[in-house]
């Protein structure tokens, strides 16, 4: 027979915690089972094993979003990064006379 430790909620934040792993996870199985309850005055218990789970599936659902922003970021910043180096490109070309000539030259033909 295997023994499982648990441990009450028993304060606020271990409430609150549950709660926000729970929806961040979108845990439909876990909400339905806390929702709308106050799990210190119902002394609700949970064991050791469970709850580094939950956990550890919550850090990697984090991780996994920090890194998709992450990666969003960074194209963001190449796009912009490719923006000004085309501006200074053209602004370039203007102050040299290069540019207005490229356009005559389509105009003309």
């Amino acid at each position: 027979m295997v023994s499982f430790t648990s441990s009450a909620v028993s304060t606020l934040q271990s409430n609150a915690s549950l709660r926000n792993m729970a929806k961040d996870l979108q845990d439909t199985s876990l909400l339905a089972k806390i929702e709308g309850a106050d799990l210190i005055a119902l002394e609700a218990k949970y064991h050791f094993r469970c709850s580094a789970t939950l956990r550890n599936r919550h850090r990697s659902h984090t991780k996994e979003n920090n890194n998709a922003f992450s990666e969003c970021v960074e194209e963001e910043k190449k796009e912009a990064r490719a923006f000004v180096e085309l501006i200074a490109y053209i602004e370039n070309s203007v102050e040299v006379g290069i540019f207005f000539e490229a356009i005559r030259f389509e105009i003309s033909i």
